[in-house]
């Protein structure tokens, strides 16, 4: 277990007799603090602890990618470093990160009531990449369900005029089009008679 070191300008200088100085730590909104001992103006080095602090863990660290086109793209680790990119301070993730260019081909069924309500599956490849998808018919959006590498299931919304729509699919800031690919809406179901419209009472 290693002490932390602070870096800081002009801190104040301790006055005669005061103690008890305090790392104070703000931590995914957790307060923590642990004993300090002052060694300048320009450091603080906060004592070594078993506290609190030092089980709790980060689950995650959240970055944004950049456009990775026109890159040679190829699988890789991804490494994050705490100020120095030593063994020490380095981890590695278990599986490489690699981009890949995710596309559909078609969607089941293709039709449906204007209504809305139609449970679709919009078929295609890398359909799990990244971090957020959104799914519209038209301008409205296809509320989602599920999806992995081959598919997206959705329920449609309700359509603004019966005729075929556009599928616009977006995986973060990757907008999927495909022209060929329409959602055609249809007049709702209208039930005109039954038969028979009678039956015997047992």
């Amino acid at each position: 277990m290693r002490p932390i070191t602070l870096l800081a300008q002009n801190l104040p200088q301790p006055q005669s007799g005061q103690r008890n100085y305090e790392c104070i730590f703000h931590i995914q909104d957790n307060t923590h603090s642990v004993p300090a001992l002052r060694f300048n103006s320009t450091s603080i080095q906060c004592q070594k602890t078993t506290g609190g602090l030092y089980a709790m863990s980060w689950l995650r660290i959240v970055c944004l990618l950049n456009d990775a086109t026109g890159y040679r793209v190829q699988e890789a680790q991804v490494e994050v470093c705490v100020r120095d990119c030593v063994n020490d301070y380095r981890a590695l993730s278990p599986r490489p990160f690699t981009f890949v260019t995710p596309y559909f081909t078609r969607i089941q069924p293709s039709q449906g009531p204007i209504s809305g309500g139609t449970r679709v599956t919009i078929e295609g490849s890398n359909l799990n990449a990244g971090s957020y998808v959104s799914v519209r018919i038209g301008p409205q959006p296809c509320y989602f369900k599920k999806r992995n590498a081959r598919e997206i299931v959705c329920v449609t919304p309700a359509g603004l005029a019966p005729g075929s729509s556009s599928v616009l699919v977006d995986i973060d800031a990757a907008e999927l089009r495909n022209p060929e690919v329409k959602f055609n809406y249809t007049e709702d179901p209208t039930v005109l008679r039954i038969e028979p419209d009678w039956s015997i009472a047992r």
